[in-house]
């Protein structure tokens, strides 16, 4: 069975991306560059990055950034940079903590943040960043498939 990570890097591949680890600068766990005039997409990983989980939360967001964002944000306002990187842990949330898997992790017996952060091999930091983003987008609940999913504290409960 092939873990998040090797999922993602299949979605890299089947969407002509390459992958690389690189140092970068020390706030900047990854990036994205794509050329659309020479046909080149690159994700760069930084070498700092120590864990499977890190590494699977910072290839998500920058493939959410190839799938969000339009335009090459390093000239474009703040404003609009904002915007898309929300649009891109947005994307890298849905797709590593879906509702789904709350649930399931909920009814395999996971009764917090440290051990949801080991069952979905993501870190606690983006476990935090997640919920935030679910309680902009939603509100403080959610009901889904007969759960109501908290976000602030967590909390998945059957109705």
């Amino acid at each position: 069975m092939l873990s998040e990570y090797e999922r993602l890097e299949r979605i890299a591949y089947r969407h002509r991306i390459s992958l690389l680890t690189r140092r970068l600068p020390k706030k900047v766990s990854g990036l994205y560059y794509s050329n659309k005039h020479y046909r080149i997409k690159t994700i760069t990983l930084s070498s700092s990055l120590g864990t499977t989980a890190q590494k699977t939360c910072t290839l998500a967001e920058e493939l959410g950034h190839h799938f969000t964002v339009p335009v090459n944000l390093v000239s474009s306002s703040k404003t609009l940079q904002n915007r898309y990187e929300r649009k891109a842990k947005l994307y890298a949330a849905k797709r590593l903590i879906p509702f789904d898997k709350l649930i399931k992790a909920k009814n395999e017996g996971v009764r917090n943040r440290f051990e949801l952060a080991e069952y979905l091999d993501v870190t606690e930091e983006f476990i935090d960043q997640t919920l935030t983003l679910y309680s902009e987008q939603y509100g403080l609940d959610v009901y889904y498939k007969g759960y109501i999913i908290k976000f602030k504290p967590l909390d998945v409960s059957a109705v």
